[in-house]
């Protein structure tokens, strides 16, 4: 038989662990994975009709955001977490809810204003370390096979990191966005070559950069968005498709802002989006 017992992390002590009574001792630590809980808010979506890339928005964004807190991700999912701020503010909400303040976060184990191991964990440990686990057993501490041990997004409110916090927002947008809009991107240049020629990007005017000015030579589809948004702005050549410089700078802007470390709005991505599937109809009814 099989005897299971469930202790609160002050009861397991070293003499319990090295016992020769048969005892396996496995702690609750290290899961569940960023990917998991994504998984976890796919199926909360599974079903929703014409669900659109802007609709995973939560789906990138929370996970980031809460780590190993599943209570944490429930309650930010029911509400309106349009931008940073809004989080940001439902955190901070959190954290007080709990009680945490920055001397108890100390008390726990917290040493000053260091930084809690921001490492990826390649072979990631069974047991959280001995010096952190005061502050795991508070809740303030967790661990994913994505990025390590990190703190709790609710202490970090507490104690003022909000470039922390910010910078777990941006991480989710980062892999959400950057893709689409790359693809946004491609499908741009993909028209205007089909449209004009594979030398398109250099008829009118070459990049400034001699390394983009060759790259677009070989191929037009490596046309960035700067010089993208030039030619159509500035080429007589191009006037037809001034109708498409909303899009393209729009989603330059944004890109420009997610590859500065500096996060967006679900506005700004759904006003980009919009403009793309205006572009896609368009393109459909004139084939």
């Amino acid at each position: 038989s099989v005897l299971l017992v469930v202790l609160q992390p002050a009861l397991i002590t070293a003499s319990l662990i090295d016992s020769d009574v048969r005892l396996a001792v496995h702690w609750w630590w290290g899961f569940p994975s960023i990917l998991e809980l994504r998984l976890l808010c796919r199926l909360a979506t599974t079903g929703q009709p014409n669900a659109l890339p802007v609709d995973r928005w939560q789906e990138h964004l929370l996970p980031d955001l809460v780590g190993g807190d599943v209570a944490l991700l429930d309650q930010l999912w029911n509400t309106e977490t349009a931008n940073a701020e809004q989080m940001l503010s439902q955190v901070k909400a959190v954290a007080q809810n709990k009680g945490w303040t920055s001397e108890r976060l100390h008390q726990w184990g917290l040493v000053g204003g260091q930084q809690v191991l921001r490492i990826q964990v390649t072979q990631p440990s069974e047991a959280p370390p001995s010096a952190l686990r005061t502050l795991w057993a508070q809740g303030a501490l967790y661990s994913t096979e994505e990025h390590g041990i990190e703190l709790h997004t609710a202490a970090l409110a507490i104690l003022g990191r909000h470039h922390e916090l910010r910078h777990r927002l941006w991480r989710g947008q980062a892999e959400l966005v950057l893709p689409i809009l790359d693809n946004i991107r491609l499908e741009l240049c993909n028209y205007l070559t089909r449209q004009y020629g594979n030398d398109w990007p250099v008829k009118w005017d070459e990049p400034d950069h001699p390394d983009e000015a060759s790259a677009v030579r070989e191929n037009p589809l490596a046309c960035g968005w700067g010089h993208l948004g030039w030619l159509i702005r500035k080429c007589s050549g191009l006037q037809s498709e001034r109708r498409w410089l909303s899009l393209i700078t729009s989603a330059a802007q944004i890109r420009n802002e997610i590859a500065h470390y500096r996060t967006i709005t679900r506005s700004d991505f759904e006003h980009v989006f919009a403009q793309y599937r205006s572009f896609v109809r368009a393109r459909l009814i004139n084939q």
